[in-house]
């Protein structure tokens, strides 16, 4: 059975490496000042300099059904069956869309939430492939989708909370509060929800902590990849890089920017930091 992927466009890998891993996205949108544009479609930097400016937030929106049955369509003709995981139910509606078209299609197309974002589910994408070029079936892969976010630490933070309160999600005072104090939200991503789990004040505190958390041991596992996402915070990111290498030299290490829906939320000055985690190996 030849198994073709599909994820949506907030998995954050490159073109390249999606060239590579012959994987298709499906778009997800920002819409602002009444137009609708594709993510894929839009500069990374120059969007986060008009995010830095705006008065008024961009929206974002999940892919149509139809934006996923085009590209179902297509690949119907090259696989017998498509695994598809895409971004947290409980972030986007976009496992819902792609249900939708699967729906509409006579072939064997299994719909997974991820209950991940950005380059966590990237790492799924990878790790898919790789099993798919093992010769895992259908059913084996699908499983593994399911469990993979339990090998996944994901904790984040952002610069301002000025972009939280635009967006609804904080009140005014705690907003105002934040900022005078220099305090750091730490959020983690847990069973596919966004879960403040902290705050600390000032920035060398803050990747402190996301060290502590995002690395604390799981049992019988080491760490395999890690993924080191900044907007706008390029120190940050190297800084962090430098110590995680010197700490965990068998890991394969990633920076990038995230991708223009995740930092709609996030605002034009965050960190990330994100382990995957793996069964050690025996000798």
């Amino acid at each position: 059975m030849k198994i073709g992927i599909v994820t949506d466009s907030t998995c954050g890998l490159e073109k390249d490496i999606l060239k590579k891993l012959k994987v298709r996205v499906v778009s997800l949108y920002i819409q602002k000042g009444g137009e609708y544009y594709k993510a894929t479609e839009i500069d990374k930097k120059t969007y986060y300099e008009e995010l830095e400016n705006a008065k008024i937030l961009p929206m974002t929106s999940q892919p149509s059904p139809q934006d996923f049955y085009e590209v179902f369509r297509e690949l119907s003709t090259e696989y017998d069956a498509l695994i598809v995981p895409v971004i947290s139910a409980k972030l986007s509606g976009t496992f819902d869309s792609a249900s939708i078209a699967a729906s509409m299609l006579d072939i064997n197309i299994r719909i997974v939430d991820s209950k991940l974002t950005n380059y966590a589910l990237g790492f799924l994408v990878m790790n898919l492939k790789s099993m798919i070029d093992q010769g895992k079936s259908l059913d084996e892969l699908v499983k593994y989708a399911e469990e993979f976010h339990k090998n996944i630490r994901l904790y984040l933070s952002v610069g301002s909370l000025n972009y939280q309160y635009k967006g609804g999600r904080i009140g005014k005072a705690k907003t105002l509060m934040g900022n005078i104090l220099n305090v750091k939200p730490v959020i983690a991503v847990e069973n596919g929800e966004l879960v403040p789990v902290g705050s600390v004040r000032g920035n060398k505190r803050l990747l402190a902590e996301l060290i502590k958390r995002a690395t604390t041991p799981m049992a019988g596992k080491e760490i395999k990849r890690i993924a080191i996402l900044h907007v706008n915070r390029e120190d940050d990111a190297k800084y962090l890089e430098e110590i995680l290498a010197e700490r965990f030299k068998g890991a394969e290490i990633f920076i990038t920017e995230p991708e223009p829906v995740v930092v709609t939320h996030l605002g034009p000055s965050a960190i990330a930091l994100i382990t995957e985690w793996r069964e050690k190996e025996r000798y």
